[in-house]
């Protein structure tokens, strides 16, 4: 027969085991590696920071969680998906549409091409991804214009962006109005340990069917 104070004892050392094991696991459970998440504003040299990401978080997590969190402004401004989060600023850098030298609310793009170097390269963009569009044809303004030909068009602005170890998260799709690919929203891009996260403000050019 076991005596209790003998029982007494393997109890003890049971909770210790049990208490290590728990905390073991939780720890284990609240963080799972780090990533590496570089801000790159134009104009300005790089930050980089180290960031413990749990097993599920996203880029949104990874940002939130970082040294970023409090600075950044975030909205649910996507009708298509009121779940997905948006950066709309970060440390005062936000969305700024270009407006051209010579900016009217509309004109002939083509008659300012060599002139303005961002006119040039959406121009050369269009003529590049869509071969029927003609190049750049009608500047609406507020960053946007329109092809010559086809249903294109092109965006320059200040702006966001974001990529996961040198790649735009994302995955194909059977939408030519979207070009066929989703983009991860950053609530939607999954992160690992390892991965290398920038985001990257400055002039962007995009060209895109509608």
């Amino acid at each position: 027969m076991v005596k209790s104070k003998n029982i007494k004892k393997v109890l003890s050392v049971l909770l210790v085991l049990i208490m290590v094991l728990t905390f073991s696991s939780n720890a284990f459970a609240a963080e799972n590696g780090t990533v590496t998440l570089t801000l790159d504003v134009e104009g300005q040299s790089p930050v980089t920071y180290t960031v413990g990401i749990n097993d599920g978080d996203t880029v949104y997590d990874v940002v939130v969680n970082s040294a970023v969190g409090d600075r950044a402004e975030w909205s649910h401004a996507d009708p298509e998906n009121p779940a997905a989060w948006i950066l709309i600023s970060l440390d005062g850098y936000g969305s700024e549409p270009y407006e051209a030298p010579e900016f009217e609310w509309e004109y002939y793009a083509p008659d300012y091409l060599g002139s303005d170097d961002w006119l040039d390269l959406a121009d050369s963009k269009l003529r590049a991804k869509y071969a029927d569009s003609e190049g750049l044809g009608l500047w609406a303004g507020n960053g946007t214009g329109y092809s010559n030909d086809g249903p294109y068009m092109a965006y320059i602005g200040h702006d966001w962006t974001y990529k996961v170890n040198g790649e735009t998260p994302g995955y194909p799709i059977d939408d030519p109005e979207l070009d066929n690919f989703w983009q991860y929203y950053m609530n939607e891009a999954p992160v690992y340990a390892g991965d290398d996260i920038v985001l990257d403000y400055g002039v962007k050019v995009e060209v895109f069917s509608y």
